[in-house]
């Protein structure tokens, strides 16, 4: 071996990481009646009781778990700053089903929250019309079938609140067109009363896909419907699938 490399080798500094000392503590306190659990005007921060004892209540950096009254946890010092104390994990020694359970993690809505005024996240959850629920029109069941299904909502309608939706359409497949040439296009509404209704459309070329041009064959609602989605099918249309249905509800708010 190189003399000047086995020299220097020999002259590295190494040395085993000292062990973590973890200590068991509790999440939050009680003051007043009020369970606290996250330190007020410093955020990323949570009381723990050190051995649950309120007389060793201490202030720790946490970025492994969600801030619930009471978890048990595990606390260590910072490696780059002593004088803190941070959360290592869940203290699952002290769970008797903690395997059962999911698991916990730390706030971090504002990572995919948009402001548009800046302070937003990096990881953004763009939210579309069919990642909300609420008298969603979507596929029965995973294969799809020849009707749909309306997520139910409680709603203020024709001058009565209702339960509306948490049930299916009727056979859709009974309104396809029985040539290959031609499309038909259906408008999947609440009634006045609240129940489910098909309006057929007007045929239009099997060649027209997509919303906007769909449009222009769609029926109008009566005063008293709620649109909701409108279902695309062709004369080899067998189930109904999320390729089939285009949604129609009114997402902004009056």
């Amino acid at each position: 071996m190189n003399r000047r490399l086995y020299t220097a080798f020999n002259d590295l500094d190494i040395a085993k990481k000292t062990r973590d000392n973890f200590i068991s503590g509790i999440l939050g306190f009680t003051i007043n009646g009020i369970e606290v659990v996250e330190v007020a005007g410093r955020t990323g921060y949570v009381w723990v009781r050190l051995h649950n004892n309120l007389s060793e209540l201490v202030q720790a950096y946490n970025d492994k778990v969600s801030p619930v009254y009471s978890l048990p946890v595990l606390v260590v010092r910072d490696e780059t700053d002593q004088t803190r104390y941070k959360i290592y994990n869940r203290d699952t020694g002290q769970y008797q089903n903690w395997q059962s359970n999911s698991a916990y993690t730390p706030v971090h809505g504002n990572q995919h929250s948009f402001n548009p005024l800046g302070g937003g996240g990096g990881d953004v959850t763009w939210v579309f019309d069919r990642q909300i629920m609420p008298l969603m029109v979507y596929p029965s069941g995973s294969s799809g079938a020849g009707m749909v299904m309306i997520a139910e909502d409680l709603i203020w309608h024709n001058s009565l609140w209702m339960a509306v939706g948490g049930t299916g359409t009727g056979d859709l497949l009974t309104y396809k067109p029985g040539t290959g040439s031609m499309g038909s296009l259906l408008l999947i509404s609440l009634d006045g009363n609240g129940n489910p209704k098909i309006t057929e459309g007007d045929g239009f070329l099997a060649s027209v896909t997509g919303g906007a041009a769909l449009l222009p064959y769609l029926p109008n609602p009566t005063a008293n419907d709620i649109p909701l989605a409108m279902v695309r099918l062709v004369s080899g249309t067998s189930t109904i699938l999320w390729d089939n249905i285009y949604d129609l509800r009114k997402m902004a708010c009056e």
